[in-house]
């Protein structure tokens, strides 16, 4: 339970952190934020699963 909890603020971090960087980009790539975007949706995803299912250890 503690290691999807975490694996969830993580996650929801790395969305808010690399939108922050897609926004702040000025002149250059936004790839950086965008690729720190969707790990951060995979790591709250997976820590969605983890808390909802109920057979699997978290």
């Amino acid at each position: 339970m503690l290691f999807a909890v975490t694996l969830l603020v993580l996650g929801l971090v790395g969305v808010v952190g690399g939108a922050l960087i897609v926004a702040r980009r000025g002149g250059g790539s936004p790839a950086p934020g965008i690729v720190i975007v969707v790990l951060g949706t995979v790591a709250a995803a997976l820590a969605v699963a983890l808390l909802a299912l109920p057979g699997v250890p978290a």
